[in-house]
Parts: structure tokens; C-alpha cells; sequence
């Protein structure tokens, strides 16, 4: 549903410039002399937003991470610069879905996310962004006309605390019917991670966010098993490393057979 079309590796150990590439709906290989730094921008996309996220060797450390011979200038600079940014495309299905709810056609679909050393991102470029007032337009024009009379006092909402503290102001005059309304838009207004318009913060947080590729890195270090039980890796609580890439590559590689089976045999 979203696939990862580009990727910037901005600082990330021998990588001291920004790199980037286009990664390919098939195949994409990555090519280089020994030393070049292929390891490398592996390591630093899968930290990105690795598969496991409890695995301590796939997460950002600054000190093991940043070029040793910049480390002056991080000190100078007081905060932590972006180590990549991976851009991605939503597929037609999920885009088509946002747009159903959002009511309006989105203006691209590709959005982009960067991480810091330390782990935290953020979303810099979103094409499947709308305007707060936009947005209650199309609700009050398409789904619910009462919404009409709110729009103004609607679009400098901030959060589901301001919201609340607002329906509550007006409750002793609002119509049963209008608070079914408040009720039906109070889920655009949680903006639990903050943003600066809960909206967006909405549309990310509901269907991008959930869908965004996860990345599994292994080398010949990291090799998996050359027998492993499906029974056990299926039932076993206590798995090695091996064991617990090789499942969730088998998870990953399912394809067949009703959600519901799926889901019983994994858990």
C-alpha cells in the first residue's frame, strides 16, 4: 500500500554528505567499491524504521553513528542533524481510501519522513495534506450541514483538549443533533503527536503512519537458520535471533489463505 521510492542517507558514519537514490518498484541493487559506504546506507535505512523495534544494534547512537571526525561540529551545533529521509508512495487503494474520508482529492501521493540520531521523525513533505477549513467545508457541504455555522471557531482548534473545552462551552445551547455532529468530528482533533494542525496529524496518524514499510537488514553475520519448525516458530516464546527474523519473514511472505488464519497461526 506504501512502498519506499527514494531515500537520503544525510549523515551516517563514512557518510558525511548527503546521499541519495531512487529505489525501483522490483529489484533495486546498490553497487560500489569495498569501503564505498554500501553497509552503510543499509544500516542507516533500516534504523530508519526497523522490523523490531526492542533490536538494540537497528537503533540510532550518535556516538557510534556520526562521523567521528564531526563531532566538534555536532557538539557546536547544539542538536542532533537528520541522518535519513525516505520518501514514499501511497498505492491508489490507500490514497483513494484517505480521500473517500477526507472528502477532497489529496495533491499528490507521496509524502516524505525524516529521522534524526536519535531516533524521532518527522513528516517534512506531505502531498496528502489538507486545510483545516477546506476540510470542514467538504464535511459541512457533503456530510453534515451543521457543521457550517462552526468552521470559523473549528479551524484555530489546536488539539482534542481545545475541542473539548469548546463543545463544553457551548453545550447548554447545542440541539441533540449538533452534538452528534461534535461527536462524529472529534476524532480529527486528537492531534496526539502535536502537530500544528490536527488534520493532517489525523490522516498520517490513521493511515500512513500503520502503513509505512518496516526494513529487515541481515548479512552473513546474521544469517538465518538453515532448518528452522514452523510449529515451533509459530508456538515458541523464546526465540533466538535467527529464529525470530526467519518467523517474521515467513509472516511477511504470506499471502494465501483467509485473514483470519493468518492471524490464529501467528499469534
Amino acid at each position: 500500500m506504501i512502498r519506499l521510492e527514494r531515500a537520503v542517507i544525510h549523515v551516517y558514519k563514512c557518510i558525511g554528505e548527503g546521499q541519495s537514490f531512487e529505489v525501483g518498484e522490483g529489484m533495486t541493487a546498490l553497487l560500489g567499491k569495498n569501503e564505498a559506504g554500501k553497509t552503510s546506507v543499509l544500516e542507516a535505512l533500516a534504523k530508519a524504521n526497523y522490523y523490531n523495534g526492542q533490536d538494540e544494534r537497528f537503533r540510532y547512537n550518535e556516538v557510534y553513528d556520526y562521523p567521528r571526525r564531526r563531532r566538534r561540529e555536532l557538539e557546536e551545533a547544539g542538536e542532533l542533524p537528520p541522518a535519513v529521509t525516505c520518501r514514499y508512495a501511497v498505492g491508489d487503494g490507500l490514497a483513494e481510501k484517505i480521500e473517500r474520508e477526507m472528502l477532497l482529492p489529496a495533491k499528490g501521493r507521496s509524502f516524505s519522513r525524516t529521522t534524526d540520531h536519535e531516533g524521532k521523525s518527522r513528516v517534512t513533505e506531505n502531498d496528502l495534506s489538507y486545510s483545516a477549513s477546506s476540510f470542514l467545508l467538504a464535511y459541512a457541504e457533503r456530510k453534515d450541514a451543521l457543521a457550517g455555522r462552526f468552521i470559523h471557531p473549528l479551524v484555530n482548534i489546536r488539539d482534542g483538549r481545545e475541542f473539548s473545552h469548546f463543545v463544553k462551552r457551548m453545550e447548554a445551547d447545542l440541539t441533540q443533533e449538533e452534538k452528534k455532529m461534535f461527536a462524529g468530528l472529534a476524532p480529527y482533533f486528537e492531534n496526539r503527536h502535536g502537530w500544528e494542525d490536527p488534520i493532517n496529524e489525523y490522516v498520517y496518524r490513521t493511515y500512513l503512519m500503520p502503513a509505512i514499510p518496516r526494513f529487515l537488514y541481515y548479512d552473513e553475520y546474521m544469517m538465518l537458520p538453515s532448518r528452522v519448525s514452523i510449529n515451533g516458530l509459530a508456538k515458541g516464546t523464546e526465540l533466538t535471533d535467527p529464529q525470530r527474523m526467519s518467523k517474521d519473514f515467513f509472516h511477511g511472505c504470506v499471502k494465501k489463505g483467509t485473514e483470519r488464519n493468518r492471524r490464529s497461526f501467528w499469534r
